[in-house]
């Protein structure tokens, strides 16, 4: 929601959603399918979960928000500018087999649409934040950027290139 105390919202399996409005928590829940994460922003709340789905509440109630290319992908993570809605908002939605949807405003149709993104990886990516102008999204061994959701460029760090093959113990 709006990033305060009063607006709050908390995802779950089969649909699951609850929101907290600074008084109590309601049920909002919507379809069957298990959602894994949620993100308010300028373009309205999102949660993303299990089967491709995408939902989307922008004050008027939840619907489906369907993937440019629908995969039946697992949707792990989702994140959403903040600030005012305008044609330079936008979220991204991110899941198995480093799938990337970007919801953003397309000059040619005057909408928001969602447009699939190349992240040049089939690592499932589990989460996507953003921080400073940038957005990272993020694997078991992979760590992506983009300035703006579109262009995706592989950041991964050599986390740990002096440790020996096979288990280690700290």
């Amino acid at each position: 929601g709006s990033g305060n105390a009063t607006d709050v919202y908390a995802v779950g399996d089969s649909g699951t959603i609850c929101h907290f409005n600074g008084t109590t928590w309601l049920n909002e829940s919507f379809g069957a399918s298990d959602l894994l994460d949620v993100y308010g922003g300028a373009t309205g709340v999102w949660a993303v979960g299990t089967g491709g789905t995408i939902l989307l509440n922008s004050g008027g109630g939840w619907a489906a928000e369907p993937p440019e290319t629908p995969t039946g992908a697992d949707f792990h993570g989702v994140y959403a500018t903040s600030g005012t809605l305008d044609t330079g908002s936008y979220a991204v939605v991110v899941g198995d087999g480093g799938v990337i949807e970007r919801y953003g405003y397309d000059d040619a149709t005057g909408t928001f649409i969602f447009q699939t993104k190349d992240s040049g990886t089939i690592v499932t990516l589990y989460a996507v934040r953003g921080v400073s102008g940038k957005v990272f999204a993020a694997g078991n061994t992979k760590i992506l950027s983009s300035s703006d959701g579109s262009g995706w460029a592989d950041t991964s760090p050599d986390l740990c290139p002096f440790a020996p093959p096979g288990p280690a113990w700290a």
